[in-house]
């Protein structure tokens, strides 16, 4: 049911509510990759993520050189790992060094799409993940975009029988949210086109579907094209197939689990909660405080500056969320205190890594809830959930005046999935 994404930070992996996990080369370049282990998980996955091979290396060095790295990205001489010569601070740092002149900025084509298939399909069974996630370019034009697809698709297939991959096989389907327009729903509508070009070929198992959006807002704020994208394929592709993953749909992923997802995968950090080409430039950034995650307000709150004035109103139990990591906080915050006293929760920079804990924990509490459960009771759960988090956030808003923290639009992503029903 959940995945947690991983990347540069692997710490997250060790909680004992994390059982799945999707490997992002973003995070981790060709030679962290080659050591990872299984260990505890039920499912392990990696994303080839060759959508972001248009990334300008100007502006995001770190994680070009990272991504270019793995052979699947086909770019051309770049200087390789060797352990005798240097060490890998030393071999990473020449391949930021060199990559503005290496990288190519867009995915391989012609006859290196088979090529990049086939590094990438081979790596995923020598790691033994559990499903192989096809490569795909981010598809971002809608004249040409289901044809692109196709030829991916056909290439991943022909890899398949070539090697005889035993792991069932998930097509991917990313799609740029700039080309997702009023009528993207329609029959023979540009999503529609893609997900004829993946249904019609039987050799899928399943699919796993990214939206890549246009602005690095927070995942509570995604924009109305990326949510019905995200709903209208969850609720379409569960028709052909038993796994339906959706990664970087935060919330929204869990949402889908009521339309038709069997799987969704988010993160910590906002890399690896929402997917925009934007998260991987590195200049600039703001601070990074502790929130606090509240299932049953669909929101996030700072842990003081806002958390402090829900106390002073008496409105915690509007709020209240438990997990072993929030409990220490919960106990002070009902007795009146501050999460000042709390240092885990403390609100100062960069002391968040409980607070991530507390959302991953409580991300997969009602994920393992949820996936106990057949689609329509599924449906009716997260429907009862999305009008009580409404009803919540309406009676926080009268009380204090205005709205606090980053909310989810409970009423509205309500409606939306009542539409997929």
């Amino acid at each position: 049911m959940f995945f947690l994404n991983l990347g540069y930070q692997w710490n997250l992996a060790a909680l004992p509510e994390v059982d799945n996990v999707i490997l992002l080369p973003s995070g981790s370049d060709w030679e962290r990759l080659k050591t990872v282990q299984r260990g505890q998980f039920q499912r392990v996955l990696m994303d080839p993520q060759l959508y972001l091979a248009g990334l300008d290396p100007s502006k995001c060095a770190r994680t070009c050189s990272r991504l270019a790295s793995c052979p699947w990205f086909c770019v051309p001489n770049l200087p390789h790992f060797n352990q005798d010569k240097q060490g890998l601070l030393e071999w990473r740092s020449s391949l930021q060094e060199k990559i503005e002149e290496k990288w190519l900025q867009q995915p391989p084509e012609g006859d290196e799409i088979l090529s990049a298939c086939s590094l990438s399909m081979e790596f995923q069974v020598q790691m033994g993940c559990s499903y192989i996630i096809c490569p795909s370019p981010l598809i971002s034009n809608r004249e040409t975009g289901a044809a692109l697809l196709g030829d991916w698709l056909d290439s991943s297939i022909q890899v398949f029988k070539n090697k005889e991959i035993g792991q069932p096989l998930l097509a991917s389907v990313v799609v740029d949210e700039n080309e997702i327009k009023e009528n993207a729903e329609e029959l023979s509508g540009f999503l529609d086109s893609l997900i004829a070009q993946v249904t019609a070929r039987f050799e899928f198992s399943g699919v796993y579907v990214v939206i890549v959006q246009t602005h690095t807002n927070h995942p509570f704020q995604m924009g109305d094209k990326a949510v019905a994208a995200y709903l209208y394929l969850a609720s379409a592709f569960n028709k052909a197939f038993d796994v339906v993953l959706l990664n970087f749909a935060d919330i929204i992923g869990y949402i889908s689990l009521g339309c038709g997802a069997s799987d969704f995968a988010t993160g910590a950090s906002l890399p690896h909660r929402r997917m925009t080409h934007e998260n991987y430039i590195e200049e600039g950034g703001g601070k990074a405080f502790p929130n606090f995650y509240s299932h049953k307000c669909g929101a996030e709150f700072r842990s003081e500056k806002h958390l402090d004035e829900i106390v002073k109103n008496n409105l915690v139990r509007r709020i209240i969320d438990h997990t072993q990591y929030s409990e220490p906080l919960m106990k002070e915050l009902k007795r009146g205190g501050s999460a000042s006293a709390i240092v885990p929760w403390a609100e100062a920079q960069n002391n968040y890594r409980t607070a991530h804990k507390h959302y991953i924990a409580r991300i997969s509490q009602e994920s393992r809830k949820v996936g106990k459960l057949p689609l329509d009771d599924r449906s009716s759960l997260i429907s009862e959930w999305l009008e009580d988090v409404d009803v919540n956030q309406v009676y926080l808003k009268e009380k204090l005046g205005r709205e606090l923290g980053t909310q989810i639009p409970a009423s509205d992503w309500s409606q939306r999935l009542n539409e997929r029903l």
